[in-house]
C-alpha cells in the first residue's frame, strides 16, 4: 500500500509568476492542492494582520479575497475537511496512518 497521505497539501510563497510556480509544484510532489500567496505583497508582508491567498489544485485555481490571517487558516481548514470527508469514500485509499502531508 501506499505510504502516501490521503491529502497533501503545499505551499507556495512567490514573488512572481504565482499560479505558475503553483501549478509547478502541485503536479511536482503530487499535492492535492497548494496554498499561494505573493510574497512581498502590501496584505501579506510580515506583521500584517491579513493575507490573501489563491486555492490551487488539478481543477484550477481560486483566488481568496483578502482576509485575516486566522480566518484563511481556517478556510484552508475547511477545504482540507472536504479533501479528507472524500478521501474516505467507498473504494479510495488511505495510508496506512490517516495522516495528513503537509509541505
Amino acid at each position: 500500500p501506499s505510504l502516501r497521505p490521503p491529502v497533501v497539501i503545499g505551499f507556495a510563497a512567490e514573488t512572481h509568476d504565482l499560479l505558475t510556480y503553483a501549478k509547478g509544484k502541485l503536479e511536482k510532489k503530487g499535492a492535492d492542492a497548494i496554498c499561494a500567496n505573493q510574497v512581498g505583497a502590501a496584505i501579506a508582508s510580515r506583521g500584517s494582520d491579513n493575507n490573501q491567498i489563491t486555492w490551487v489544485n488539478a481543477t484550477g485555481n481560486e483566488p481568496w479575497e483578502v482576509m485575516d490571517k486566522h480566518e484563511v487558516g481556517n478556510r484552508i481548514g475547511d477545504k482540507i475537511a472536504l479533501l479528507l470527508q472524500r478521501s474516505r469514500t467507498p473504494g479510495a485509499t488511505t495510508s496506512a496512518s490517516g495522516n495528513l502531508g503537509i509541505f
